[in-house]
């Protein structure tokens, strides 16, 4: 007889458990001004094997890396080869060799996240009457790593 009664003690704790947890709600952290970096609009998300959160801030015309405590941000630096391409940053996709590829008005970036240093792709002038500063609105990573 203990026995059944600790049986259906048991049960009931468990059916009350599980009826508590469908009823939770997620919880939610709001990511704002970590390190006084606050992001503007944000034109594209993703997330790299390390489990970093990259964002395309379009505000700031910037992409911002977040480890869950801390943000750094890239840039365009005038002058300086390596820092995020110039232009109105558009968006952004990882491919599978952990690279994340930024297009911006008139370019396309490849960002090494091991050596934080970017290359730049520019596009082909279009014809004179033809539009100015082209740039892409979406990138896609096939199954075999190509854009």
């Amino acid at each position: 007889m203990k026995l059944l009664a600790i049986l259906i003690f048991c049960l009931s704790l468990q059916v009350f458990v599980a009826a508590r947890a469908q009823g939770s709600r997620p919880l939610f952290h709001v990511v704002d001004n970590y390190n006084n970096i606050g992001p503007g609009k944000i034109g594209g998300i993703t997330q790299d094997k390390y489990g970093y959160m990259w964002f395309l801030d379009q505000t700031h015309a910037r992409i911002i890396r977040f480890d869950g405590y801390r943000m750094k941000s890239y840039r365009n630096i005038p002058g300086d080869s390596s820092s995020l391409g110039g232009g109105d940053l558009e968006t952004l996709a990882l491919d599978s060799s952990g690279n994340l590829w930024i297009s911006y008005t008139g370019g396309l970036d490849k960002f090494n996240p091991q050596t934080e240093k970017f290359t730049h792709y520019y596009f082909k002038e279009e014809k004179a009457n033809g539009p100015g500063n082209p740039y892409l609105t979406k990138i896609i990573v096939d199954h075999a790593n190509i854009l």
